[in-house]
Parts: structure tokens; C-alpha cells; sequence
């Protein structure tokens, strides 16, 4: 496995000069083209990761839900979201594979914690909880979480992947809104459709 600084910018952030020491002792660097990477040892090869990462001001915490009947439907919508919001230039998908199982909300029971499940969205907990937001015949949701560098990008890979999201068999899809407790940025899904 590998991760690479996409980003060139003037600010950074010392990332596989810190994940190095995981090493402990056994890491290697190597200088290309003026750019350091580690190559770090582990059990099953190794992890290569550039010295340090590009940082700069963007817009985070944009988001899609999807709701199917199965796990395989909603998936399958979930991936046709993300890679039809993977060709938008200055978005990027934090989560692996660019998909959420675990969807989460601002705030915790528990003092200290500053996200929990989204309880709400969740199927299982459907009997359980007063208002829950997962309908009758919906046995599995996604979340995608999109982050851009600028508004835009991140309105534009909301607008695509609803789209592809819908042409792949979600039962419904919606955004959270947290109570606008995200951020000054609002992307609304009802401008993102034609």
C-alpha cells in the first residue's frame, strides 16, 4: 500500500516523516525527484508514504446518504455514487473506497465525544428510536462524505453522484444537515437535481 501527497502547496504537514518511526529502525527513505518517500516494513510487504503533504483552506463535511432494501443494492448505489464523484476535479472522498457504513452524527450521549452513530439512519435500531429517519422496506444505508477544495467542486460531486446514486437503485437519498452545525456551507439536494 502507499499514500502520496496530491496536493502541491506552499503549507504541509509532516506526515510520513512522523508514520516513519512505526518502523522502529527498519524504515527507509528515498529521495525521487527531489521529493522524500518512506518505505516502512509490514507483516504482509511494505507501506511506501511521501515525507510530507500539501495543506490548504477547503470546504468539508458535504454528504450523501443512500437507503436501499439490501446491503447489495445500496452498495451497488453507494459505488456508483462515489466513482461518478471521483472525476470531479477538487473533491476528494475521505473514506476508504470513498464510502461510509458507519454514518455519524455531531455529538455523543457520552460527554467528550464529539461524533457517535447516526443512530437515526440506522435499520436495526428502525423499532427503537422515536423519529427515526429509515423507512419501511430500507434494509441498509451508505454515507459518502465529500471534501473539496472550494464550494463548488464539492456542490458538482454531490449533484453527479446523486445522480448515479438514483440510476443505481437507491430507495431514497438524502444529506444530513447536523442543525448547520457542520459549517458555513449548505449544498441543498434539491438544487442538485434538474
Amino acid at each position: 500500500t502507499a499514500c502520496f501527497n496530491g496536493l502541491d502547496a506552499e503549507d504541509g504537514a509532516d506526515v510520513g516523516g512522523k508514520l516513519r518511526y512505526f518502523g522502529d529502525g527498519w524504515q527507509a527513505s528515498k529521495v525521487l525527484d527531489g521529493r522524500r518517500y518512506w518505505r516502512i516494513p509490514v507483516m504482509e510487504g511494505e507501506f511506501l508514504v511521501e515525507e510530507r503533504f500539501g495543506i490548504v483552506e477547503g470546504v468539508g463535511g458535504g454528504n450523501l446518504i443512500m437507503l436501499a432494501e439490501d446491503t447489495a443494492t445500496a452498495l451497488r448505489a453507494a459505488e456508483a455514487a462515489a466513482a461518478a464523484m471521483r472525476a470531479v476535479e477538487g473533491a476528494i472522498l475521505p473514506f476508504p473506497g470513498g464510502i461510509a457504513r458507519s454514518g455519524s452524527k455531531v455529538g455523543s450521549r457520552y460527554s467528550g465525544q464529539m461524533a457517535s452513530t447516526n443512530h437515526e439512519l440506522c435499520p436495526t435500531l428502525r423499532a427503537q428510536v422515536d423519529g427515526s429517519k429509515v423507512p419501511s422496506g430500507v434494509g441498509s444505508v451508505f454515507e459518502i462524505v465529500i471534501d473539496g477544495l472550494a464550494p463548488e467542486p464539492v456542490r458538482e460531486a454531490m449533484r453527479v453522484g446523486l445522480d448515479a446514486a438514483a440510476r443505481a437503485g437507491a430507495m431514497r437519498i438524502t444529506a444530513g444537515n447536523y442543525g448547520g452545525d457542520l459549517g458555513e456551507h449548505h449544498f441543498h439536494l434539491k438544487d442538485l437535481v434538474p
